[in-house]
């Protein structure tokens, strides 16, 4: 009888840099506005965030899959997962950048109500990577966590 036990392994490891795909959202969507110049293009973002991913969800379903306790440590540790979840600040901040110049420039009201969107949703879904790095006991981690609600003035979470 073989009683070796599998080492669990993460399947959606290659899925993580996914999460940067929000952050990214008002780059395409200024990409789009001067290629077009249409304004509706700063409407990009509030469509895939409140309509593509959760059709996405429905049509993926519930995952069930939690990493055995055992590993939770390892991940953790893992310089990767941290690094994913480092790298939506800057990405989140320049958001903010891209997104204030564009109002600078008036994207007219049509557009100027998709970019209000677009800043707020990518600010607002920051508070999911602040609230992990809010639960690390690293004081840098701490401190980021901060950083990410800045933008929102949610700094009591």
């Amino acid at each position: 009888m073989d009683t070796a036990v599998t080492p669990w392994r993460d399947a959606k490891r290659p899925l993580w840099p996914l999460a940067l795909v929000v952050p990214a959202l008002p780059f395409a969507a200024v990409l789009l506005a001067v290629g077009t110049g249409s304004m509706w293009a700063w409407w990009l973002t509030p469509l895939f965030i409140l309509g593509v991913i959760p059709l996405i969800d429905v049509v993926i379903g519930d995952d069930h899959a939690n990493p055995p306790e055992e590993a939770v440590p390892a991940l953790q540790a893992s310089p990767y997962y941290r690094w994913i979840t480092y790298l939506f600040l800057p990405a989140q901040y320049a958001a903010l950048a891209v997104t204030c110049a564009a109002w600078v420039a008036g994207p007219g009201p049509i557009g100027g109500i998709g970019l209000v969107l677009t800043t707020g949703l990518v600010n607002g879904i920051a508070i999911n990577t602040a609230h992990e790095l809010g639960h690390k006991r690293e004081a840098v981690e701490r401190w980021l966590s901060k950083i990410a609600l800045a933008p929102t003035g949610y700094g009591h979470f």
